[in-house]
């Protein structure tokens, strides 16, 4: 009994043994396999952190750059300032922009040459009506004469808004008067050819800006 007692005794230890060995080794390549996801996983973010930096560091000296150029006073970067302001208002009023700037250091005026909504792109629908014994919902779209008048107010209100902002956003303390040219790009009628027309321009100065209350135009 002795015997086969010490014989059970010896056969659970090699198994103890055996499995707590195969738990060790397992748990061993686990934690191995563990570091070594971490190390490249902590290598990658490395690399992604050090590339977000280079471009951060790349697009601080690019503005640094820029504004310096811009406050000296050099037209390239004044120009695509301005153009940029006008771009900017122009999403504002959920319209595309496509605009020129020019401007002399000399005179301190700027002339801006706009691209327009044309009438076409502006919404023509007065109101929405439901027809119930129909079942049908109909469009009833706004006539000539208020689609001109929509227009002209809408052009208006958009070349105010982009002389006010051009001003307002200047930082040189330079920018002494606008010419703003508003182009539009249509279809004649009589040659069915594409047409780019200057349909409004206005010369403004800066003192005369100042006096004038936009709220109530």
């Amino acid at each position: 009994d002795a015997y086969r007692i010490k014989n059970a005794k010896d056969a659970a230890e090699q198994k103890y043994q055996k499995e707590l060995t195969e738990w060790e080794t397992k748990n061993e390549k686990i934690a191995k396999e563990v570091i070594s996801r971490n190390e490249a996983a902590l290598i990658e973010w490395q690399k992604q952190k050090d590339i977000l930096l280079r471009k951060y560091n790349s697009q601080t000296e690019a503005y640094v750059e820029f504004k310096e150029e811009y406050l000296g006073l050099k037209e390239d970067a004044v120009n695509a300032f301005l153009e940029k302001i006008i771009e900017i208002n122009h999403q504002n009023f959920s319209l595309r922009s496509n605009s020129r700037a020019s401007f002399n250091a000399d005179s301190g005026v700027a002339v801006l040459d706009v691209q327009l909504p044309a009438p076409s792109e502006l919404p023509n629908v007065k109101e929405v009506k439901y027809i119930k014994t129909k079942d049908d919902i109909r469009e009833i779209n706004l006539s000539e004469r208020d689609q001109n008048k929509l227009y002209d107010k809408v052009v208006y209100e958009l070349c105010l808004a982009d002389i006010y902002q051009v001003f307002t956003t200047d930082e040189t303390g330079k920018l002494e008067g606008i010419v703003y040219n508003g182009w539009v790009n249509s279809v004649d009628s009589s040659t069915g050819q594409d047409v780019n027309a200057c349909i409004i321009s206005i010369n403004v100065e800066r003192a005369q800006l100042d006096e004038v209350n936009l709220l109530r135009v």
